[in-house]
């Protein structure tokens, strides 16, 4: 009897593990490439032994045959992907606003790896994603990613077939959302640039002799910055709350 309840408990873990690790795999903050694999594999464990007593009434019993096993283990880590990607895509939001900007400054030869998309970028789409990262635990936005892990229990119950139709409809709905708010946090600097560029474009005009694109480059970079200091605030203010608004839609949370 005691051995059949270990048995059980441990393969309850094991799995909440396997939907956990997908998850803290590609989360925002969690998933970042500059923390060590161990950190994050000590987290995932820390969460698991925490979350499964909590969604253990959702977890089948442990007497299965391997081939069920194996097709359940691979429907957690899916789902835990799912989550850990949707989280990513959020946080794409600045690095796409962040590109949008650096081509409106003449910054976008200006390039550094980002750690939170895990390739090379644009300087202000580094410093946009740092400061999107830092947000997330400033509002505490990773509990809200804690949370979503143990409502797709109730969500998307473990012996359910996976229903990617659904996946893919928020996938692209949040990638629809992310790109809009982009350009939308991007706008001012769409303007200030097309307006920059008519009144450079007179200018060289009215004196061919002049080098516009000298004398131009540290006004658009000077003006940008200036422009990127007054709104930078509110763009983050506003993504912490796209952040938490597509969270608690897409996992129906209150």
């Amino acid at each position: 009897m005691q051995h059949n309840y270990l048995v059980q408990e441990f393969f309850h873990f094991f799995l909440v593990l396997v939907r956990i690790t997908g998850a803290v795999m590609l989360m925002p903050g969690f998933g970042q490439v500059e923390i060590p694999g161990r950190l994050r594999t000590m987290l995932a464990l820390a969460l698991a032994f925490s979350l499964t007593p909590c969604v253990s009434a959702y977890l089948p019993t442990a007497e299965l045959h391997y081939i069920v096993v194996f097709t359940l283990v691979v429907h957690e880590f899916v789902i835990g992907c799912f989550i850990g990607i949707i989280g990513r895509t959020l946080l794409s939001t600045l690095d796409m606003a962040g590109n949008l900007i650096s081509y409106q400054l003449n910054l976008s030869n200006a390039t550094l790896f980002n750690p939170g998309m895990a390739t090379q970028g644009v300087i202000t789409s580094l410093m946009l994603a740092t400061a999107g990262s830092t947000i997330l635990f400033v509002f505490d936005l990773h509990h809200l990613m804690i949370k979503a892990i143990v409502h797709s229990y109730a969500l998307i119950p473990i012996q359910k077939v996976l229903l990617l139709g659904d996946f893919s409809h928020n996938l692209i709905n949040v990638l629809a959302k992310t790109f809009s708010i982009a350009v939308q946090f991007s706008a001012p600097f769409l303007i200030i640039g097309t307006v920059l560029q008519i009144a450079f474009g007179l200018l060289s005009r009215l004196v061919p002799q002049l080098q516009v694109f000298f004398v131009g480059m540290p006004i658009q970079i000077g003006f940008g910055l200036f422009v990127l200091m007054l709104v930078i605030s509110s763009m983050l203010l506003n993504f912490g709350q796209l952040f938490d608004d597509q969270f608690r839609t897409i996992f129906h949370m209150s």
